[in-house]
């Protein structure tokens, strides 16, 4: 049980376990409604698609002319079934397998997508993908709670990394994103957890082993990040466990991390050519220099990613806390430097491998917050970590509530009001999105005609439109670089449909005026107009 029976705790210890609780509910429940209000755009997109296009590995926006139809018109149902599962397709996890060979991330995230939309086949929803990371949050709070009577001796200090990475903006970011972050995350955490058992105890328990063997296989099909964070702090804690001459829990430690790490490579090779044949990574590898404009820069941006660029703050708030934490304990002969030896080197390699993880990141992807998650929740422990042993040299109220006054210094560290007025701005985003997605529906027996600017990389996204535009009976899909948009809108161009009608739905990006009369302006949602043209 996560937490012991209540009637045996003292009153004080009841108050904070309900506080404790009445946190989680507040994070949980928050994140619920919030996943609830998601719209699914841009790379979020590939979520559905890799997951589910029964069709070979295909970026559209590549082959656009080579779909069947005529005059660039063709059947919408064919983006409809990229991203849902047709009844007679359900599980087909050899789809799945086929396309992350050619994509560059491990299959167990669209695994996991594929089976929930093959429960709810041929329909769609954004909660398909995000109910994942809503569950890996939960597993996430869990690991944490494990994880903080191992480091700290107490479950309930667990309320401070929860707290902190409840109101890091760049944490909820990864968990309303509908890709692998969240699940990598929550493994991140799990495999800390695990990491520090194998470090405190005396005897493993073969349930550690196969705790510690499912995390691993597990984190090294989710994403590649996590060989890299997990490999540097193994490094560390395993130089600290030689120190400390526990041999046979290291080789417990080895013997089960590589074993599952060469069973992800048999069972799924292609990591090995993503990883060290990726194109991407090593022209990005060796072209970005790191130089003191660009270290700036980074500083900056992990400034904002973990700590809401609040860092001048943040280093107030600790002065002003270890300078009384040093006055009370100056006349300790222990002094106020003297720290927990069981989980000092455990927090050391957190904190060196967090640290090298985001100078790989400056030399391979810049400032880039999805490839920085890995580091989002050790720092949280870190951050906390500090904390906690600074409030518990104050001695306030004799440590009964430390994990209470520590959540609430973190608290105010990092301000709650950046992911407040996040929330509050994605609401108004989404009922744009709503009145949106309800257009498309309501003229899904119309045609519609996607005007673009130019044709881009991202076009295979559909420049977010994807899903929208899905929903029609036909679709062409035209920029203007190639023809300009009275080419775009003149008979010829409009002809070719299998049912012509004299309505057609035009998307029209928003700087562009429609030049011609009939036209009502229906909704306006991702720089674009849409409009119900009556010819």
């Amino acid at each position: 049980m996560i937490f012991r029976n209540l009637k045996e705790l003292p009153l004080w210890k009841k108050l904070i376990t309900a506080l404790f609780a009445a946190v989680l509910c507040l994070q949980l429940g928050g994140a619920l409604y919030y996943l609830n209000h998601i719209e699914i755009r841009g790379d979020s997109t590939f979520a559905y698609t890799l997951a589910n296009n029964p069709y070979s590995y295909q970026f559209f926006g590549m082959t656009i002319g080579q779909l069947p139809g005529e005059n660039g018109w063709f059947d919408d149902n064919f983006l409809r079934q990229s991203f849902i599962v047709e009844p007679d397709n359900r599980f087909n996890f050899s789809q799945v397998y086929y396309h992350q060979r050619r994509d560059y991330h491990p299959f167990g995230h669209y695994m996991l997508v594929n089976m929930i939309c093959s429960i709810f086949a041929g329909s769609f929803s954004p909660m398909y993908s995000l109910i994942l990371n809503f569950l890996f949050l939960i597993g996430t709070d869990v690991a944490f709670i494990l994880l903080a009577e191992k480091l700290w001796g107490s479950r309930l200090k667990a309320l401070v990394p929860i707290c902190c990475s409840m109101f890091l903006c760049s944490f909820q970011n990864i968990v309303s994103f509908a890709r692998m972050y969240m699940m990598m995350d929550f493994l991140i955490v799990l495999f800390l957890y695990f990491s520090i058992v194998f470090y405190q105890e005396e005897t493993i328990k073969r349930t550690d082993c196969f705790g510690l063997f499912f995390t691993v296989l597990a984190g090294c099909l989710t994403h590649y990040s996590f060989y890299l964070y997990c490999g540097l702090f193994s490094v560390f804690l395993i130089l600290f466990m030689l120190r400390e001459r526990k041999v046979l829990n290291i080789r417990k430690y080895i013997e089960t991390g590589l074993i599952a790490v060469l069973l992800s490579f048999v069972i799924y090779p292609w990591s090995i050519r993503h990883v060290l044949l990726n194109d991407n990574n090593i022209e990005n590898i060796h072209s970005r220099e790191i130089t003191l404009e660009s270290i700036q820069s980074f500083v900056g941006f992990l400034n904002q990613q973990l700590l809401n660029s609040r860092i001048i703050y943040v280093l107030i708030i600790l002065a002003l806390m270890f300078i009384p934490a040093l006055i009370i304990n100056s006349k300790n002969k222990s002094g106020l430097l003297k720290l927990e030896t069981n989980n000092l080197p455990f927090m050391i390699s957190v904190t060196a491998s967090s640290l090298i993880y985001s100078i790989v990141v400056l030399k391979m992807s810049g400032n880039h917050p999805n490839y920085l998650s890995p580091v989002y929740l050790p720092f949280a422990l870190i951050l906390s970590s500090f904390v906690l042993f600074i409030v518990g040299k104050l001695n306030l109220i004799e440590g009964k509530a430390d994990a209470v006054i520590a959540a609430a210094i973190i608290i105010i560290m990092i301000n709650p009001f950046p992911v407040i007025k996040t929330i509050s701005d994605n609401n108004k985003s989404y009922k744009e999105y709503c009145v949106w997605m309800q257009t498309a529906k309501d003229h899904a027996e119309d045609d519609c005609l996607l005007i673009l600017k130019k044709r881009g990389v991202m076009n295979n996204l559909l420049y977010d439109q994807y899903f929208a535009v899905a929903q029609y009976d036909e679709l062409k899909w035209v920029t203007l670089d190639l023809m300009s948009l009275d080419e775009a809108l003149c008979e010829e161009s409009l002809s070719g449909r299998v049912t012509p009608s004299k309505e057609v739905m035009v998307y029209l990006p928003e700087d562009i005026d429609f030049p011609y009369e009939g036209a009502e302006l229906l909704c306006k949602h991702n720089g674009f107009n849409t409009y119900r043209w009556v010819r």
